[in-house]
């Protein structure tokens, strides 16, 4: 059974995804056409949907089978860097504090994904509450990456993770 379960078993993610996806992993050296191959994707359209849960059960297996959660976090880091972007999109209150996360969710799904909850708790601080079926960790490094794409690179990056709740936790 696998670890991370869609809310709706109708949902898709859109090929674009999941080719910025296998790109992300390929520059971690993960081997992507394994995955591709064992879910079925070799032939990915780019401009296809598939279905939700595919992703989500690689994520659940690369998670062992990849070195637990440091490459779920280093594949969700590097997404962002390529990910086609709004020209809008230029800065970090931009991704977090309007609607864009929500946005660029439903841009590359279709179906119920969940959603992001995002607030400013102070200067310089933005917290991001998830409620999407993607483990933890990969979110974690996703959060990581969209801040790092769009600081300053003297900008000191620290995203903290509340462990609880967790998909892994309840």
């Amino acid at each position: 059974m696998t670890q991370f379960m869609a809310f709706d078993p109708e949902s898709k993610i859109w090929g674009r995804g999941i080719n910025v996806f296998m790109t992300a992993c390929q520059v971690q050296g993960i081997d992507a056409d394994y995955y591709l191959n064992k879910y079925g994707l070799a032939e990915t359209n780019v401009d296809e949907w598939w279905p939700f849960q595919i992703a989500l059960d690689i994520l659940s297996e690369m998670r062992v089978r990849e070195g637990n959660f440091m490459g779920l976090i280093a594949v969700g880091r590097t997404v962002p860097l390529f990910m086609s972007w709004p020209d809008e999109i230029d800065t970090v209150e931009k991704v977090f504090l309007t609607s864009n996360m929500n946005i660029l969710l439903q841009t590359a799904h279709q179906g119920h994904v969940g959603k992001y909850v995002c607030e400013s708790i102070g200067p310089q601080h933005i917290r991001v509450a998830s409620y999407t079926a993607y483990p933890s960790d990969f979110e974690y490094g996703l959060m990581y990456g969209f801040a790092q794409r769009f600081l300053p690179q003297d900008v000191p990056i620290v995203v903290y993770r509340s462990f609880f709740p967790s998909r892994l936790r309840g």
